[in-house]
């Protein structure tokens, strides 16, 4: 795996692994295990929000903050507000100011379709923060 923002995700996720249950694992195998789409169905939608599904949200987007705090050398914070409904919103901001804003729906369908859409969402999404917080100085 080369990209270091999948490799900075693995970790972070190996980080909550207290156990070291995850230490056999690849990290790609790890990153399909918890972001690789895994029932399309749209019956999963009326069921309530998995916690493993938030754990992956929260994760991924901390990773960013993180990615984007090291960019800009400043501090980075993440909030979230996940419904077991599946809807939600997160920020990723710095001080007073919004970095990145989004709007979640339908999280019982979240992931990713492969390994490459997961690296593209993330560095789409790190460019967007960084861009934001230049503009916003």
């Amino acid at each position: 795996m080369k990209n270091n923002y999948l490799n900075d995700l693995a970790n972070k996720i190996r980080s909550f692994d207290n156990f070291g249950t995850l230490a056999r694992l690849s990290d790609e195998d790890l990153l399909i295990k918890y972001y690789q789409k895994k029932n399309r169905s749209l019956e999963r939608l009326f069921e309530p929000l998995d916690d493993s599904i938030i754990f992956s949200v929260k994760v991924l987007h901390e990773t960013i903050a993180q990615i984007i705090e090291k960019a800009v050398n400043a501090e980075m914070n993440c909030i979230f507000d996940i419904s077991k409904e599946g809807f939600g919103k997160l920020a990723i901001y710095n001080e007073r100011r919004i970095i990145i804003l989004r709007y979640l729906r339908s999280l019982q369908l979240f992931g990713f379709e492969n390994i490459m859409d997961l690296s593209k969402y993330m560095s789409d999404t790190v460019e967007e923060g960084i861009e934001m917080y230049l503009k916003q100085n």
